[in-house]
């Protein structure tokens, strides 16, 4: 129960979700049976050392988890505080042992998000729009001294 608790905890899953259930008012999406029994966890083999092995360890690290979750509401200050950290630590390490369980290769962090994906073609619009100047003023073009600034 704990590794699929593990794995519905991850971004991978996350996004999946998002992109088949539906959208709610305030930015929630539908966790229904529907949705969430078209979910591609990977079946584990129990007789590969690895997979077993990385099932222990996703396990064992989200008993952890919860046993600290559970005990937040107790704890104040410094305690609590430490409790934070803790839990942000296991889920990192929840993280990286579920990218290299499913074979991901890298972080989730390397992709390219929207934000970033835009920037980077008005960063290139910008390098291209520059080298046409200075294409048109190497050949003693008549061109406007300004034009307006475009972006995506």
């Amino acid at each position: 129960m704990e590794f699929i608790l593990a794995a519905l905890n991850q971004r991978a899953v996350e996004f999946f979700l998002r992109k088949q259930g539906s959208p709610f008012r305030g930015g929630y999406y539908s966790r229904g049976s529907a949705v969430v029994s078209d979910l591609p966890i990977p079946k584990i083999d129990f007789t590969n050392p690895t997979q077993a092995k990385a099932h222990k360890q996703i396990t064992a690290l989200a008993k952890l988890t919860v046993k600290l979750e559970s005990a937040l509401p107790g704890l104040a200050g410094r305690r609590r505080v430490a409790a934070l950290k803790d839990i942000a630590v296991l889920g990192a390490d929840i993280r990286k042992e579920f990218e290299t369980f499913w074979s991901f290769g890298g972080s989730d962090t390397s992709l390219l998000t929207a934000q970033a994906m835009h920037q980077e073609i008005n960063k290139r619009l910008r390098v291209l729009h520059k080298e046409v100047w200075r294409h048109c003023i190497e050949a003693r073009w008549d061109v406007p001294r300004k034009t307006p600034a475009r972006s995506l």
